[in-house]
């Protein structure tokens, strides 16, 4: 066993020069690049400075353990003596614990449980660059905690950030202590794919790269001796299939790495190797993390974004080009023990173009665990709380109303009893508020068991996410619910659910806007409450199910990919969403009527809707904008009468105005009620007919001058031959049709309202011979030319050379003769 003392003699790792500044700082902040050993001795000299326990923080599990496991062997001695660790459900230490290793999640918990970390001498947060969100939240309120205990030390570790903003932050003379990077040079290269070859699809990395990764990893790996070849992909699915397309192309053994692996799993790809091997790997191993023996890098260039659209409600994580720090990152994995290489699969502009660091977490994600942080704080708007980047309020404010509907706070942010129980709780506030209210109905263990599973980070195979749970890898998370739970909730549940079905019910409690119903039988497509389009995988033994309810999803363009999901008994609908169940009726316009129904509805899903009758009041609206858009039109066959009335008044009002009434589109566009009668069908929910637009007409007319109507503009008129003729009237003329014969006898044109009428003289087969509103005019001019082409083609009828003095009639001159 050896001192912490011996632990920075030892050692050849470049973070020990700080051995000679660090110490007897209250506050400071250390920067180093990767490789130098910040990790594994800063604490130590820390550990060097108190006799209390000195906490340290990581942002990702694998990190704590394997920073544990490796500083404890540097003593000699097993992990949970001097040197231990808590990760959310496991944790190895002692009463003679000195330095802990914790998450930031972690220690965000204990300060909200324990405002004095009482027994606490030090608090170190590693890789403050990354500006997680928890790692942004540790450390404001461990800022809090230091201004009010003099005695406590804080350090802020970072490899890449802004340290004279950071040290600004942490308080007026905060030290920047500096240490030196690795000790080897790294060869870095860019190899770009073809050209044919894009790295980006919809669905993320794309499979044509995948395989030119694969490929150009084989080749190199081929050149490789003795070492860790370590590829960096973005995602936990890109590591799998990277792995498998290795191992079809290489011998050399190939290992995953990534946070939802077994601890043993990721053992074995941290620690060391003989002969050559391949680590395919997400962002957890590009800080804070020591792969075994790394000469190589192959880095995809790409990196998972988390994306949250407050609008629906709906956190992801996007596949996007890395940044230029997080491949810096990335290559300073090589070169820790000898010379190394970095090949960056993309072209150098490209990189060139690419931003310099990722957005610190709290401008994508989700704010809803940050929130609860927050007003367990007793800081719920963050006003008083120092963060790098303020926390955006559009983000902000729709987490803070989140805790308000899940009973969590109080509208002025306070934390209710709900929410002092979810601060408690090591589970997202959604999950832990679906717990609470389920745990009566589901039982107590049953409902532990399903929330740790829930939120075990464990890959649902084929979205199923009713292979997620498992008692044993769950076993502490599982006993601190029940133990949470016991307090308030029997254990026996009330309701009878299955397994499945209680699966089902806790995540549509949870995430209620995203239960979902199937668009069509046997779909992969569906649609949830909230109104996104969610797409299953195309091998998803889920598909046929008509309801799911959904735990996590991964963004495609307009779409979301369900990655977590379980069927969703209908029967369970109004108990998973009851506060998402609505009725409502609705009046809608339907052609020219308007149309009731009552439509029940969970969020945007329509459940039921039958058709009801229609609100007169509700209606109204409706009816008076049909009305103004279609006008007289409202009617959709008027009777020949009913026309010839319409016409007869446009005449008239174009004439002679008021108080003539005016049914132009444009006056009932403007005054809908002129339809009085109309209108009342409407709202009654049936159609105008043409009986009740006359009578609107009717209703219209000035009285008593409507008596004058017929004489004024008639509907008939009797031309010279005795028979009366129906006449068409339009906004300006009065035009009438009959044989020419008919007119005989007449020196001039009938008028009306003192204006000529158009006459179309036809011959006796139908045809216009002639078109005048001066028949004076026709017969002492055209009429001579027509009569000399038409009185051979119709020799029957009479074609007199004089017109005035003939006879008007309709009959041959046989009939004539006859008649005479």
């Amino acid at each position: 066993m050896r001192t912490w003392g011996e632990v920075l003699e030892r050692t050849t790792l470049p973070a020990a020069e700080l051995a000679d500044r660090l110490p007897g700082s209250r506050r400071a902040v250390v920067t180093a690049p990767p490789g130098s050993g910040k990790t594994t001795l800063v604490p130590v000299m820390a550990a060097l400075e108190t006799t209390r326990r000195v906490l340290v923080a990581e942002p990702r599990r694998i990190a704590v353990r394997a920073a544990a496991r490796h500083l404890a062997s540097l003593l000699g001695e097993s992990v949970g003596q001097r040197v231990g660790y808590s990760i959310r459900g496991e944790s190895k230490r002692s009463s003679g614990t000195q330095i802990e290793f914790v998450t930031t999640g972690l220690l965000i918990q204990r300060m909200i449980h324990d405002p004095d970390l009482a027994g606490v001498g030090a608090v170190i947060l590693d890789e403050v660059h990354e500006r997680s969100l928890d790692t942004d939240l540790a450390l404001a309120f461990a800022l809090d905690i230091a201004d009010l205990r003099d005695d406590l030390t804080l350090w802020a570790m970072s490899a890449t950030t802004d340290a004279a903003a950071l040290a600004a932050l942490m308080g007026e003379g905060t030290p920047v202590h500096s240490a030196s990077g690795r000790m080897f040079e790294v060869d870095t290269s860019f190899v770009a794919p073809p050209a044919r070859v894009a790295a980006l699809d919809a669905r993320g990395m794309s499979r044509d790269f995948l395989r030119f990764l694969a490929a150009h990893t084989a080749e190199m790996i081929s050149g490789v001796e003795a070492g860790t070849l370590l590829v960096f992909v973005p995602s936990v699915r890109d590591v799998d299939e990277s792995v498998a397309a290795l191992r079809g192309l290489t011998d050399a053994p190939v290992l995953p790495l990534h946070g939802s692996l077994p601890a043993d799993s990721q053992d074995r790809a941290i620690g060391p190797h003989s002969g050559p091997r391949i680590v395919v790997t997400t962002s957890v191993a590009e800080t804070g993390l020591t792969v075994a023996d790394v000469v190589g890098v192959i880095d995809a260039g790409l990196s998972r974004q988390p994306r949250y659209d407050a609008a629906r409600d709906a956190s992801a994580l996007v596949t996007v080009r890395a940044s230029k720090a997080a491949m810096t990152q990335r290559a300073g994995r090589a070169g820790r023990t000898q010379a190394g290489f970095a090949h960056r699969l993309l072209a150098p502009q490209e990189c060139a173009a690419l931003r310099a660091a990722d957005p610190p977490e709290s401008a994508t994600a989700d704010l809803t665990d940050a929130a609860l942080a927050l007003a367990a704080w007793g800081d719920p708007d963050a006003s008083n709380s120092r963060f790098l980047d303020p926390l955006p309020p559009a983000a902000l404010t729709p987490a803070r109303a989140r805790l308000v509907e899940l009973g969590a706070a109080d509208a002025d942010g306070k934390l209710t009893a709900v929410g002092e129980r979810l601060a408690d709780l090591p589970l997202d506030p959604r999950t832990g508020a679906a717990l609470l209210a389920l745990a009566p109905a589901i039982g107590v263990e049953r409902a532990a068991r399903i929330a740790a599973a829930l939120e075990s980070g464990r890959r649902a195979p084929g979205s199923d996410a009713r292979l997620l749970p498992n008692p044993g890898a769950d076993k502490r998370t599982i006993g601190r619910l029940t133990r949470a739970l016991r307090a308030s909730a029997t254990s026996r549940p009330n309701r009878k659910i299955d397994n499945d079905a209680a699966l089902a019910l806790m995540i549509a409690r949870a995430h209620p806007g995203f239960i979902a119903r199937a668009r069509s039988a046997n779909s992969l497509r569906y649609l949830t409450a909230s109104g996104l389009g969610a797409e299953l995988p195309t091998d998803s033994p889920l598909i046929g199910s008509p309801w799911l309810a959904i735990a996590e999803v991964q963004r495609l363009g307009q779409t979301f990919l369900v990655r977590s999901a379980a069927p969703l008994p209908e029967d369970l609908l109004d108990y998973a969403g009851a506060h998402l169940i609505s009725s409502s009726t609705q009046h809608e316009i339907h052609g020219t009527t308007v149309r009731a129904t009552r439509s029940r509805r969970l969020g945007v899903i329509d459940l039921h809707t039958q058709p009801i009758a229609v609100d007169p009041e509700a209606a109204r609206p409706l009816a008076r904008e049909l009305i103004a858009e279609h006008g007289i039109g409202i009617v959709d066959a008027p009777s020949p009468a009913v026309s010839s009335l319409l016409d007869r008044l446009a005449f008239l009002h174009a004439r002679r105005g008021e108080p003539w009434p005016d049914f132009s589109a444009q006056a009932i566009a403007t005054n809908p009620d002129l339809l009085a009668m109309c209108l009342d069908r409407l709202v009654h929910g049936k159609r105008a007919r043409s009986e009740d637009l006359r009578a609107d007409i009717m209703a219209a007319l000035p009285w008593p001058e409507a008596a004058r109507l017929d004489e004024l503009v008639p509907e008939r008129l009797e031309i010279p031959s005795g028979r009366s003729v129906a006449l068409s009237y339009t906004d300006d003329s009065v035009r009438i049709a009959a044989k020419l014969q008919e007119f005989f006898g007449a020196a001039s044109s009938p008028t009306v309202l003192d204006q000529p009428v158009v006459i179309e003289l036809l011959a006796p087969g139908g045809q216009t011979l002639a078109t005048t509103a001066d028949l004076a005019s026709f017969w002492a001019g055209p009429y001579a030319q027509v009569r000399a082409e038409m009185r051979g083609r119709y020799p029957k009828h009479p074609w007199p050379e004089d017109p005035i003095a003939a006879t008007p009639t309709r009959l041959t001159n046989r009939a004539l003769r006859e008649r005479g």
